[in-house]
């Protein structure tokens, strides 16, 4: 009775050794480490691109009251308009500025053309 215990326990302790050691799946410790590694450095890469891009935050507020004219100057009638907030006026939203040269970098499209049809130019 005594040996059947003794190799239980060691066929046991052979068992946990090795689900210890053992390599999770088709990739080792060390190599998904080094995946997250090399995610996290990317990441981290991104992150300081995307700050060295932004250049301000600005916070607006909806007022009512603008008055609103057509291209000639006649006056249409009048409308709301987001303006920056006023001291003591509650926040609506905050507006990220970049620098132009940053445009391409994180993907966006100028709005440049965009602005010009708004206006009419």
């Amino acid at each position: 009775m005594k040996r059947l215990v003794a190799i239980l326990a060691a066929a046991l302790a052979a068992l946990a050794i090795y689900t210890v050691t053992a390599p999770a799946g088709q990739q080792s410790v060390p190599s998904r480490l080094s995946s997250v590694e090399k995610k996290v450095r990317t990441l981290q890469q991104n992150l300081t691109a995307v700050k060295r891009c932004l250049s301000s935050a600005v916070p607006v507020t909806r007022y009512n009251g603008y008055v609103y004219a057509d291209q000639n100057g006649v006056v249409q009638g009048v409308t709301t308009a987001l303006d920056i907030t006023e001291q003591g006026d509650q926040t609506n939203a905050i507006l990220i500025g970049t620098r132009p040269d940053c445009v391409t970098a994180l993907n966006l499209k100028s709005t440049r053309p965009a602005a010009r049809r708004a206006v009419g130019r």
